[in-house]
């Protein structure tokens, strides 16, 4: 579920998984948890009017994806509720960019919401604040 963008990002972070839309500008004064050693913080960057092959070699460099990964959506979601080659910890992810194509848009959007609600089950928290040009695809 996406998050209204009128929530204040502590409390975001302090509730259930999900994606917040997020202005990249207000990436730095997001509170990340300074204190504790076990969140993982990770930037992607897609660039203006990402297409796929992009936006899947995004996601494979900023989560240090097994050579396994298959670079397609499924592959993606099977890594992203995977993670076992990272260190345990929770997750805080800073998505920014546009996509080019309202499909592949979609479909990001949606996987990354099923993401949040497999960490979510398991108990660990796992938050993308996503940057309102990607949802809007501006």
């Amino acid at each position: 579920m996406i998050s209204s963008s009128q929530t204040p990002p502590q409390d975001f972070l302090a509730g259930p998984n999900g994606l917040m839309p997020l202005p990249p500008t207000d990436y730095a004064a997001l509170p990340l948890y300074p204190d504790e050693d076990n969140t993982h913080c990770i930037e992607i960057a897609l660039g203006i009017a990402a297409k796929k092959a992009g936006i899947l070699a995004a996601f494979a460099r900023a989560f240090d994806m097994p050579r396994w990964f298959g670079h397609n959506w499924d592959a993606l979601y099977d890594c992203l509720t995977d993670l076992d080659w990272l260190p345990a910890g929770d997750f805080v992810v800073l998505l920014s960019g546009s996509i080019a194509n309202a499909q592949d848009r979609a479909t990001l959007v949606s996987l990354l919401e099923e993401v949040c609600d497999a960490w979510q089950a398991r108990g660990v928290a796992f938050h993308l604040f996503i940057d309102p040009a990607l949802i809007e695809g501006a």
